[in-house]
């Protein structure tokens, strides 16, 4: 048993890596490999955040609004990015990942709100279509440093022998 979980961690570790003397394209491909499945947490995660959000928005303030949607689904994002992006499962790595994802929260706070505050600087009766779109773009943002943020760390864990998944 143990056998078979380390073999799926090599495999885990081939697909995202490019030996060193491959060339900038190879090395970007493999860097990108995680990304469709990134995406496809990323696209449910946003979906419920916008839910969370537009709910909220009925009984709160934006701000208020966006502070807990964005807690909220970004804890259910590093769980999804966690287990089915980054194939990483180990207990002692589950603190740190979510300490990172809500640390990122911060930016991604700093992001949704500045825009939320512009719009209403800019249109005080704006709808809340556009305050959806706002948030969209500045998630999309935060997307980014999200991905390049939780590859460095997940990775590395993943890479420095923390057991993947067994298949069994």
């Amino acid at each position: 048993m143990g056998h078979t979980r380390q073999m799926v961690s090599v495999t885990v570790d081939r697909e995202w890596s490019a030996a060193p003397s491959a060339g900038p394209g190879t090395r970007l491909v493999a860097w990108l490999r995680p990304a469709p499945s990134f995406l496809a947490v990323g696209a449910a995660s946003s979906a419920l955040y916008g839910g969370l959000y537009l709910v909220l928005r009925e009984v709160a303030t934006s701000q208020w609004a966006n502070g807990v949607a964005l807690v909220l689904s970004t804890l259910v994002s590093t769980a999804g990015n966690r287990r089915l992006t980054f194939h990483s499962t180990a207990a002692s790595t589950v603190v740190p990942h979510h300490a990172l994802g809500l640390g990122l929260v911060v930016a991604g706070f700093g992001l949704t709100s500045g825009g939320l505050g512009l719009l209403a600087a800019l249109d005080p009766s704006a709808t809340r279509t556009a305050e959806l779109v706002v948030l969209a773009v500045a998630n999309a943002l935060v997307g980014v440093l999200r991905f390049t943020s939780f590859s460095l760390v997940m990775r590395r864990d993943v890479e420095s022998g923390v057991p993947a998944p067994s298949l069994s």
